[in-house]
This record gives structure tokens, C-alpha cells and sequence, in this order.
């Protein structure tokens, strides 16, 4: 798959920073679990691929009380799937995956995508999804890493707005977007949208708007 030299140079970018630091480890996915829960339940999927996931720490933290998660229960277990992981940028979850899954999600990672390949990389991620997808993103939150801030480049300045046409244009499978934004009051709240999956070009329009938790 052709990718554009501002991708190869914010993959060069990426490698270097989880080399170098702690952060970046996946974990952002937990406040997800429930969504990515219901729709695993309503598709019936059993195998989940999660594209970009970082160091990969979401799946060996075990949830504590007070938690949605049952006290001791991991991500995997919660969900009910078998999961595969994969992030250019981690060299042990380097290798491209083969095939497809039931659900392939992804989590904060698009956004420090170039926008000259955000297209196709929303593309793959649909190709490899037989019966579901998920997406989490932000318009708050410019990355911790600063070279791929570039908003001229990278969509990190993106309205709310722009990633459900970004991803409800090219859904093909039942999709779910969560979205963190800013509230009136300055706080953040997680908004989440169904879009639709006939990949006909109309679905993002036909998305579920006012589904508002605090976070």
C-alpha cells in the first residue's frame, strides 16, 4: 500500500517517540469498553482487531472497584473476543494483519494521521471489519507529540462535524464514533454517533446526535 512521505515521516515520528517514552501505551481505549462492548453484542462478533493500539497495556490492565468492568476483569475478557493487535509503530505488533475481523476498532489515532492519507487508512480499517467498526477521537486534545501537531498536515483541529463525514462517507459496516469535545462550561464530554454501513455515500447523515456523557 502506497503511502504518502508525510505519512512514512509521521510513522518515523511515531516509532521514535513510543522508543523513547511511556506514554502512548493504549490505555485511552478503557474509556471506550462500554460502547465497544454494545457493539460487539449487537453484531455477535467474536474477533476484534485494534488498529493502532500502542504499547498494548489496555489489554493487561485489570479493572478495580467502582470500574463498569467487573473488579479483576481485563478488556478481552469483558468484551468476550479473541484480540489482535496491530501499530506500525510498535515493533512487536509491527506485522500487518491477515484478513479480517468481526469488529476492527480504533482509538485516538487518526488524528495524527496526514490528512493526504487519512482517506485510505479509514479504508483499510473498513476492509478488514466484517460486521462492525468503532472510532474514538478528540477536538480538544493536541497530541503529546509535538512534530505532529501541524494542523496544516494533521486533522487535529478537526470539528466534530468533520470526522462523521471523514468516516460515515466510507462506513460499510455498522459504525460507532465517539468524540470527545469541549462543553459550554469548559469541562470535556464524550459524544458518540452511529453511522451507518452500506458504504452508499448518505450514511453520515444518518447518524444518533445527543448520546452526551461528562468525562
Amino acid at each position: 500500500m502506497t503511502r504518502s512521505p508525510e505519512y512514512r515521516r509521521a510513522l518515523d515520528l511515531s516509532k521514535r517517540h513510543h522508543a523513547l517514552n511511556k506514554t502512548f501505551s493504549g490505555r485511552l481505549v478503557r474509556r471506550d469498553a462500554d460502547l465497544i462492548k454494545q457493539l460487539i453484542v449487537e453484531n455477535g462478533a467474536e474477533t476484534l482487531l485494534d488498529y493502532g493500539c500502542g504499547k498494548g497495556a489496555q489489554y493487561e490492565w485489570k479493572a478495580s472497584a467502582g470500574n463498569a468492568i467487573p473488579s479483576g476483569m481485563g478488556l478481552a475478557d469483558f468484551w468476550g473476543v479473541s484480540v489482535a493487535k496491530y501499530d506500525p509503530a510498535v515493533p512487536e505488533f509491527s506485522r500487518e494483519p491477515e484478513g479480517s475481523f468481526d469488529i476492527v476498532i480504533c482509538t485516538n489515532v487518526l488524528r495524527i494521521i496526514p490528512k493526504t492519507d487519512l482517506g485510505a487508512i479509514i479504508d483499510d480499517i473498513f476492509s478488514r471489519a466484517r460486521r462492525a467498526a468503532f472510532f474514538s477521537e478528540s477536538t480538544i486534545a493536541a497530541t503529546k507529540k509535538p512534530d505532529l501537531r501541524d494542523a496544516s498536515i494533521y486533522p487535529t483541529d478537526w470539528r466534530e462535524s468533520e470526522w462523521i463525514n471523514a468516516i460515515g462517507f466510507r462506513a460499510t459496516v455498522p459504525t460507532i464514533l465517539a468524540v470527545v469535545v469541549e462543553t459550554p462550561a469548559g469541562g470535556k464530554a464524550r459524544v458518540w454517533h452511529r453511522l451507518g454501513g452500506s458504504g452508499n455515500g448518505n450514511d453520515a447523515a444518518k447518524y444518533t446526535n445527543g448520546n452526551r456523557q461528562d468525562v
